[in-house]
């Protein structure tokens, strides 16, 4: 007990016990250092993020798109949509203009603001050359206009984009207000236009979010909600026993059927597509990477770390395929995949260490089960997750690794993308003219038949390529205390609170 209470006297205790109980606490791994949506990295700092801006649309998992700046969207044509705007406030109480939704497509294209979610607006007119630096960005294909009154959004596309209203719904597509966003110091003064506004930043320690009373017209009442910036599983859980956290995000899978008859005990599939990649040093080793594939135990993997869904199979929702293709271990074929492997002296497997005790026992397991069965050296690099995400794009990049994909928008398609040539998230460099096929397809097909059974035709490609090893449908853990009601996770792992009350038994 005094370990807990140091480690949390360190982040700051409440100012009194009284406040401490109306507040929602939980806590993000590690702090956000930029206010900007168009920098957002990762879902930890979407928790934040999507209950302080709201765009067009938000996505909920049970209901849907549902309308949030846009009264409604309709398509014109297949390259034109229309969207008709709600009158929305900021957090200030002036009105959220058409021109501030533009602000934001603008910027996200700009080759200048790093360009890491420009990706998502790339079918857009003019969108690619802007990106390339060979148009302004008053050029991009999104228009306004008004109507009888009503303020119109119009975005012409160069090509058909299907998934595009899913999109509009993340996060960084919200409205940008006219003076951008403030530093830390002055977050409390940053206009907002989600259900929340930032109430204080403390640099370092933590940050408190207050109701927005300007968010809609239902003047709904909202308790106050406090982040944590923590970097370890095992502290929040800690924390979260001792009644100092409401939420916890992540419960180490060690911990799953410790916890898994209690009332606080929560777990949903999320869209995810994690895999262990195989980097360009084995692109011209097929038979290697079939070996890697066909000696590892994966039931052994699912129980080891609880999980519902098995290890490689698919990481997406078995909802978005119609058939799953699947790795097994082949015990009899080891010997002769062995004797037709290209020869490597040993292997070099980065992961993130952001991904905590859960991810180094994975790798620690695929290492074991190469030696056990194959006799191949494999040495572990655990990188901070910044130098990370440069090693996997650097020309020295580990021979193997982790990679964790939360998804942008629930649909195949974007997942199946990252595989695709020139993508930032295609790592293992992969160019397939079959896979790259299917992908085509998908991302003109309509019907929901269809597009299930172009996503398990492309992901088989992909495996009987042995590309990848996927690490089977990911379903999240977490504990919340029961007296919390009206918080919502969808799927893309984004949490709202804009229904969030407190019951008083």
């Amino acid at each position: 007990m005094a370990l807990l209470i140091a480690s949390f006297g360190a982040l700051g205790e409440p100012e009194s016990e009284q406040k401490q109980e109306k507040a929602f606490r939980l806590h993000l791994m590690g702090e956000t250092y930029s206010l900007d949506p168009v920098k957002l990295r990762g879902s930890s700092g979407s928790y934040l993020f999507h209950n302080l801006y709201r765009g067009l649309y938000s996505y909920d998992r049970e209901r849907g798109l549902v309308p949030e700046g846009a009264k409604s969207c309709r398509w014109a044509s297949q390259k034109v949509l229309e969207c008709q705007l709600e009158e929305r406030l900021w957090s200030d109480g002036s009105p959220i203009e058409s021109e501030d939704y533009i602000r934001t497509f603008r910027r996200l294209v700009n080759p200048e603001n790093g360009g890491s979610h420009a990706e998502m607006l790339l079918s857009l007119k003019n969108a690619k050359q802007i990106f390339a630096g060979e148009l302004s960005q008053d050029s991009l294909g999104v228009l306004k206009f008004r109507n009888q009154g009503v303020s119109i959004l119009k975005f012409i596309f160069e090509e058909q984009d299907v998934d595009f209203l899913y999109k509009l719904s993340h996060p960084y597509m919200a409205p940008t207000p006219d003076g951008l966003f403030p530093k830390r110091e002055k977050a409390d003064s940053m206009k907002t236009s989600g259900p929340y506004k930032i109430k204080k930043w403390r640099k370092g320690k933590s940050v408190k979010i207050t109701n927005n009373t300007f968010y809609t017209r239902d003047q709904r009442s909202r308790p106050d909600v406090e982040f944590l910036f923590l970097d370890n599983d095992s502290t929040a859980l800690r924390l979260y026993e001792a009644n100092k956290l409401s939420f916890l995000r992540r419960l180490p899978s060690q911990y799953i059927s410790k916890f898994r008859a209690r009332p606080d005990f929560v777990q949903f599939s999320v869209a995810r597509f994690d895999m262990i990649g195989f980097g360009p040093s084995l692109r011209e080793k097929p038979n290697f990477r079939k070996a890697l594939t066909m000696s590892l135990n994966y039931r052994e993997l699912q129980t080891i770390l609880s999980a519902k869904g098995a290890p490689g199979c698919p990481s997406l929702p078995r909802g978005y395929l119609a058939t799953q293709p699947c790795y097994v271990l082949e015990t009899m074929e080891i010997p002769r995949v062995k004797k037709k492997m290209e020869k490597v002296e040993k292997l070099n497997f980065g992961y993130s260490k952001m991904g905590g005790e859960d991810i180094k026992r994975q790798v620690e397991w695929f290492q074991n089960q190469w030696k056990k069965r194959l006799e191949i050296t494999v040495n572990l690099q655990p990188f901070e997750q910044g130098m990370y995400i440069n090693a996997l794009k650097s020309d020295k990049m580990p021979d193997l690794f982790r990679k964790g994909m939360s998804l942008d928008i629930p649909t195949c398609l974007s997942a199946l993308m990252s595989l695709t040539p020139g993508h930032p998230e295609n790592y293992i460099r992969y160019n397939n003219p079959e896979y790259n096929k299917k992908v085509e397809q998908l991302r003109k097909a309509t019907g929901p038949q269809l597009r299930k059974q172009l996503c398990s035709q492309a992901m088989k490609v992909a495996l009987d390529d042995h590309a990848l090893i996927p690490l089977g449908e990911i379903h999240f853990t977490l504990m919340v205390k029961p007296e919390w009601t009206g918080w919502r996770l969808n799927e893309l792992n984004q949490l709202d609170l804009s229904e969030l009350q407190r019951s008083n038994n």
